[in-house]
């Protein structure tokens, strides 16, 4: 196996296990919450970065003397599968990508409402699945179409992956890239203007607006996918092109995992030796609420972001119902003398009668409802 090729598929199966990694540590951490276009957007780099790998069956399948010199019916196939998958998969990054794009727009629309809107289910679940029928299709016609054409189906002038001798699925698989690209592109442009235009609501949430900002600089990545794109789209490219292209884009993966892999909370479940902190501001009361005695000073108190942004309602059902069953409450935690109108502390336990909220309680404008900090 030639030096390049070996190094193509370790780019392409380092980028398949760390994307693996992190589906895994969201997954399984209760403090890691994400979208599921998040999700989404992360397998369909695997499912590529998978179609890839797939030379190394076909290299084996094929035996000593190659692809070429084979007559290995599995082989054929392999290579057919790999054919079909090398022009799909672009579709399936380039629609998840504006998929996640488009629900994260979604949310910032939302969250300068008042009172604050939901996303409806049936628009999440098309966002999601509506990607992997588009690569599914793909696959499918081009698999027929391959079986059609049996000659067409040879390793590239590269060796790196098998591909169609035709000059069709280049130019669907490229165009269906591009227009998805352009759709990122304008999504990010027209989430930039909203966020401008309210930047004065969307600072009172730090974290969400830190993964707003992750996604603008998935922009840039974007944009050089689409610059990548346009060079496949040579008529005539030398063998050097081919390689250079072949690695450029193997490298868009790595950049997708520097942006959403490094977020402060995944890279938090991996450094167990720590033990998580809580914010002073979480256990404090809301200071823009005044209040004239204990009791509504206590019967007041903030809930941490992440609860807020994950559901609203549940909240204050399940703090309604918590306040029913009790008419008094011990602080499990030590209160600050930086309370507003609060008495001294003392070495005394105090119980504090806790006012019911009403029941018409509305998320204050610019709250976007993401899972987590960022």
């Amino acid at each position: 196996m030639q030096a390049d090729l070996k190094a193509f598929i370790i780019l392409e199966l380092l980028g398949v296990l760390f994307f693996a990694v992190v589906i895994f540590t969201a997954c399984l951490s209760p403090q890691v919450k994400r979208y599921a276009t998040w999700y989404s957007f992360c397998v369909s780099w695997i499912m590529s970065g998978l179609s890839y790998s797939l030379t190394l069956v076909v290299n084996a399948y094929s035996g000593p003397g190659g692809y070429s010199d084979s007559v290995s019916a599995e082989a054929q196939r392999a290579c057919l599968s790999q054919a079909a998958l090398i022009y799909a998969s672009p579709a399936l990054t380039g629609f998840t990508s504006l998929a996640m794009c488009l629900h994260v727009c979604l949310f910032v629309h939302a969250a300068l409402n008042v009172p604050m809107t939901q996303v409806k289910t049936s628009i999440t679940t098309l966002l999601v699945v509506g990607p992997y029928i588009v690569w599914i299709t793909m696959f499918v016609v081009l698999f027929l179409l391959g079986q059609t054409h049996p000659q067409a189906v040879q390793l590239s002038p590269t060796g790196f992956y098998c591909h169609l001798k035709l000059p069709e699925p280049v130019t669907v698989s490229s165009s269906i890239t591009i227009i998805a690209t352009i759709g990122v592109t304008i999504t990010e442009t027209w989430m930039a203007i909203k966020v401008h235009q309210n930047r004065g609501h969307l600072t009172q949430t730090s974290h969400p607006m830190a993964f707003v900002v992750r996604v603008f600089l998935f922009g840039f990545v974007d944009l050089f996918t689409l610059a990548v794109g346009l060079l496949f789209l040579q008529p005539q490219p030398t063998r050097r092109d081919d390689v250079a292209n072949c690695f450029l884009m193997s490298l868009v993966p790595m950049l997708v995992l520097v942006i959403f892999g490094s977020q402060k909370d995944i890279i938090q479940v991996w450094m167990f030796w720590k033990k998580p902190t809580v914010k002073a501001e979480d256990l404090l009361p809301d200071r823009n609420t005044p209040s004239n005695n204990d009791s509504e000073t206590l019967g007041q108190f903030r809930r941490p972001p992440g609860h807020w942004r994950s559901s609203s309602q549940s909240y204050v059902e399940s703090f309604r119902n918590s306040t029913q069953s009790s008419s008094t409450i011990r602080p499990s935690y030590p209160i600050s003398e930086t309370f507003a109108n609060s008495r001294p502390i003392s070495d005394s336990v105090y119980h504090y009668h806790w006012v019911e909220p009403p029941l018409n309680v509305e998320m204050e404008k610019g709250v976007i409802p993401i899972d987590n900090p960022v």
